[in-house]
């Protein structure tokens, strides 16, 4: 379809009828006067005089012509929205405008300079452009598709910033994606944001806009910059009811040159005040704020963290689900399970020392065990088995599958293959030998724990200072392994080797393989003080490890099963299919009867705190493709289908070429 940028100049194609008029006004007026020593040229001159004629008539409709295409080319015409033999819409010039509607964009003043910004680079658009508006956080939308700027206009008037996180490259990628539906000889994309380098994480993967697609950045800051935020927290979601203080802790942040004095920061749970205090975070640094409650009942426990400063109130959900004793199934060779003096008996005295042990054990023989004797069971302890049967294999693959936590402890009666065989499909890795830590140490020393992953949830209680020696821990006999390279490795001894490896299944279950099992003939473990505080954060994290998850973040899909409705913050309720989380609060799922099932506690995304941004010329080198040549830069069809530029210059080498016909024809016309 053909248009013009400036249509009231076609009013100028009017002027074709002025040489008409001239031609009328000024024409030859001849008279018909007889001479008679001419009469024999009478048939000569009326052939030139209808030779005349037809060449004026040619030069004056080449003037009139000439007129009415200068005035076609000063309106500027274009051909818009004309598909190709693809399907594919035709346009001069195609933009996408991608506006950041992360909740970073609530900052003061921040959004309100987005929009102004945004709208001033849709009206400065020439007309002949389509436009598609975007909008994105940590997904991107699009509200407006390829139509003229006043209508991404008015869609831009709509939107307002949400509460999920920031992902640029995910705008970037969808506006490509849009470009590529169209064929227009320019294409641009035009990205509003106040660019958090935590939005291009995923830039690493070397993706880059097609070639011939130009970036235009426009970085927007707030009026005023972030004072004091929490910017990451370590919320317990599930414990066992041990009637232990849990501890919650919290990383506040002051990103100005002032130190904040008075900061208030609160945990309550269920609607009751538990714990406060005041504290001072001095300019431009972080520091933590803890807090120890025992969580009573079992069941969940919603709660809130709240930081108040003199301009600022920021609000951090969590709940906590206290389950009860973990029930703990052991698998050992027959022989040991049904001894009071073996490796079995000891280890589950360990694990359940007394009647108010938050754990319940149950020994079983390798040989009778059952998939019925798995299936009340959060944590499975496989402690020096030789064999099992291809029932009890697939029974313990599936227990693994659907969350459950397994422990491995080989020993001497495992065998490299047999275990390859039964647990190689989960296992953190593969068995190969057992080393003698004196065959590879001088004087006959043994082996040493001497790194620890004090990051890993296991040993979160060994954090502070003397809360456990690990270096008190002797081993002499362990296994060498094999194929962990995609395995978390919290303990390595001191030749570099693996101790403890974790594998964490696609299904939530985890499991924990420890290369020297608890036995004197192997370790010294058994007699630490740091072995039973071990062997106890290890069974609750692998029991733990398998829950659902009680603490999300928006944009994150809370699950939800056909029969219940999830109500949230907004008081607003749900049925049938999963949620998306659109806010943060506390969302609560009610059976049929309206009873509470279980509680979600949604937050902002704690990188949305992170005020960092990545300068604007640097994600527009990471991003944009080396130019091409401007013959493919419009998809191919700059050579088959004209343009606004183009047509342009198309009018004028038409019109030059008139004048020159023009001046040709002039000159054969016959003068008296």
């Amino acid at each position: 379809m053909m248009s013009f940028r400036n249509p009231s100049l076609l009013i100028g194609t009017a002027a074709a009828i002025l040489p008409i008029i001239i031609y009328f006004i000024t024409r030859d007026r001849i008279s018909v006067i007889p001479f008679s020593t001419l009469r024999f040229f009478a048939g000569t001159s009326a052939s030139l005089v209808r030779r005349k004629k037809w060449l004026e008539t040619l030069l004056l409709a080449l003037r009139a012509l000439l007129c009415a295409l200068i005035a076609i080319a000063f309106a500027r015409p274009f051909l818009q929205k004309k598909p190709d033999a693809s399907g594919k819409l035709r346009a001069d010039q195609a933009v996408v405008v991608a506006v950041d509607v992360s909740q970073s964009m609530a900052r003061p003043g921040a959004w309100k300079h987005a929009v102004d910004k945004a709208d001033e680079v849709l009206a400065a658009l020439p007309g002949g452009s389509i436009v598609s508006l975007i909008a994105f956080d940590q997904a991107a939308r699009t509200e407006s598709n390829w139509g003229d700027a006043s209508q991404a206009r008015t869609k831009l008037a709509t939107l307002q910033p949400a509460a999920a996180g920031t992902d640029l490259v995910a705008a970037l990628r969808k506006a490509d994606e849009s470009l590529a539906e169209v064929a227009a000889d320019k294409k641009k994309v035009v990205l509003v944001s106040d660019l958090q380098r935590v939005g291009v994480s995923n830039a690493a993967s070397g993706w880059k806009l097609h070639p011939g697609v130009a970036l235009q950045v426009e970085p927007i800051s707030p009026d005023s910059p972030s004072t004091v935020g929490i910017i990451g927290a370590n919320l317990p979601q599930s414990v066992v009811n041990d009637r232990l203080p849990h501890p919650v802790t919290v990383r506040i942040a002051n990103a100005t040159a002032q130190p904040i004095k008075d900061v208030s920061i609160g945990l309550a749970l269920t609607g009751q005040p538990v714990q406060s205090q005041k504290i001072a975070v001095p300019a431009n640094q972080q520091l933590t704020a803890s807090f120890r409650p025992t969580f009573g009942e079992v069941g969940d426990h919603a709660g809130t963290i709240t930081l108040k400063t003199e301009s600022t109130t920021e609000t951090l959900y969590l709940n906590v689900n206290v389950l009860p004793r973990i029930r703990v199934a052991m698998l050992a060779q027959d022989d040991e399970a049904r001894s009071a003096s073996g490796a079995p008996f000891f280890l589950a005295r360990a694990i359940q020392p007394a009647a108010d042990s938050p754990f319940e054990l149950k020994v079983l023989p390798a040989s009778s065990a059952t998939a019925a004797d798995l299936a009340n069971a959060s944590v499975l302890i496989v402690l020096d088995v030789a064999t099992i049967s291809p029932e009890l294999k697939q029974a313990i693959a599936d227990f693994h599958k659907h969350g459950g936590g397994i422990l491995l402890l080989p020993g001497s009666k495992t065998q490299p293959a047999s275990f390859t065989s039964s647990f190689g499909e989960f296992a953190p890795c593969q068995l190969r030998r057992v080393l003698l830590a004196s065959d590879t140490r001088k004087g006959g020393a043994k082996a040493l724990i001497t790194r620890v992953d004090l990051e890993h949830p296991i040993f979160e209680i060994f954090q502070k200072p003397h809360s456990g020696d690990f270096s008190a821990v002797g081993i002499d006999r362990y296994w060498e392994v094999t194929d962990s390279q995609l395995s978390r490795v919290p303990l390595r001894l001191d030749d570099g080797r693996p101790f403890m490896l974790e594998k964490v299944s696609p299904g939530g279950g985890s499991c924990v393989l420890i290369a020297s099992p608890p036995d004197p003939a192997w370790n010294n473990f058994p007699q630490r003080a740091i072995y039973l505080p071990l062997l106890h954060q290890t069974l609750r994290y692998l029991a733990i490890r398998g829950e659902q998850p009680t603490t999300y973040q928006v944009g994150d899909l809370l699950p939800l099963t056909a029969e219940n409705s999830l109500k949230d913050p907004a008081g607003q309720s749900h049925k049938g299919v999963p949620l998306i989380a659109a806010a943060p609060g506390l969302y609560t799922m009610t059976d049929p009867s309206g009873k509470t099932v279980f509680t979600y506690a949604v937050n902002t995304p704690f990188a949305e705190a992170d005020t960092a941004s990545i300068p604007a010329d640097e994600l527009r080198a990471s991003m944009e493709s080396p130019d091409q040549d401007d013959a493919t830069a419009g998809s191919g069809l700059v050579s088959a289908n004209l343009g606004s530029r183009e047509f342009w210059s198309y009018l004028i080498g038409v019109s030059l070429v008139l004048v020159l016909v023009e001046l040709f024809v002039s000159n054969k016309v016959p003068r008296h």
